[in-house]
């Protein structure tokens, strides 16, 4: 239904799904039912709804002591503090994504946007030095994983860094 852009109908089968886990008391199936309505919200733009159905969602992951869904719950958490413009808290809920994702559960393209999005809270709160440094590593990742959506969207991030520094032949 999400990818047919029916959101009502994604939501409406998304919180039936969700009140089954809760008779069941399937935690993990609980946990993932808020993140997946939470994701249609942020869609929405509806991040106050899509925060708070994350939050409950990691809460649950943290006390089932669910690390890799967890770190993975911030990270979705970090995005949407950026989308609200909180990028002080993007910043550090990022960072601790990353840092307590273990290394040899990280999907291939996860790690390079974990960097890439905070490089990119760098560069909105134009600390561009520190920008750089997140978006070069994002960069390395992104090739040695051939994963060319993410290498996009850094170099989108590079080109705006080096224009703000007017290093305009390299933002070219």
């Amino acid at each position: 239904f999400i990818n047919q852009g029916q959101l009502d109908s994604a939501i409406r089968y998304n919180r039936l799904s969700l009140d089954i886990k809760r008779q069941l008391k399937d935690t993990s199936g609980i946990a993932a039912g808020l993140n997946n309505i939470a994701v249609i919200e942020q869609f929405r733009g509806n991040y106050e709804s899509a925060l708070a159905l994350q939050l409950e969602a990691l809460d649950i992951r943290e006390q089932a002591k669910d690390t890799l869904n967890a770190a993975r719950g911030k990270f979705n958490i970090g995005r949407i503090y950026f989308f609200m413009e909180r990028y002080e808290d993007a910043l550090v809920t990022l960072k601790n994504s990353l840092s307590e994702m273990p290394k040899e559960a990280l999907k291939a393209g996860e790690e390079g946007m974990g960097w890439q999005s905070i490089g990119t809270c760098f560069l909105k709160l134009d600390q561009l030095d520190s920008a750089e440094l997140y978006l070069l590593k994002a960069r390395d990742i992104s090739e040695q994983h051939q994963d060319i959506r993410n290498l996009a969207s850094t170099y989108t991030s590079l080109s705006s860094l080096y224009f703000k520094q007017d290093r305009l032949s390299q933002a070219i």
